[in-house]
């Protein structure tokens, strides 16, 4: 059994959003091309409260799999699905703003917008 941690550091605890949606995405790209790269592999996602940071990254990996399966995304809708599985998850208005901002960060993470597809 291989065990990967995988940890954001350069977001404050006293900060209530992350310094930058980037920081999120690039922790995502990590993760994902790890779970790629293992044979039986599973992920955890968890923070010191158990939904807002940890909301936060399911959101963008949500959007990101949205973007990546259909050509665009609908961000009101992910969040609504997210709320559904836990309540907890997305519990403000600026949470919800930086979920618009992921996919965003997502989508320039591109050279050109045309690549995702």
């Amino acid at each position: 059994v291989e065990i990967q941690l995988h940890q954001l550091t350069d977001w404050p605890m006293q900060q209530h959003l992350p310094p930058h949606p980037d920081t999120i995405i690039s922790l995502l790209g990590k993760v994902e091309t790890h779970h790629r790269q293992s044979l039986d592999g599973h992920i955890l996602v968890t923070c010191w409260d158990g939904a807002s940071r940890s909301g936060i990254f399911c959101a963008a990996s949500f959007l990101c799999e949205q973007i990546q399966s259909e050509g665009m995304v609908d961000v009101s809708q992910a969040v609504r699905m997210l709320k559904r599985q836990r309540r907890q998850f997305i519990k403000d208005v600026d949470q919800y703003g930086l979920c618009y901002e992921l996919a965003l960060s997502y989508l320039n993470s591109f050279e050109t917008y045309g690549n995702f597809k």
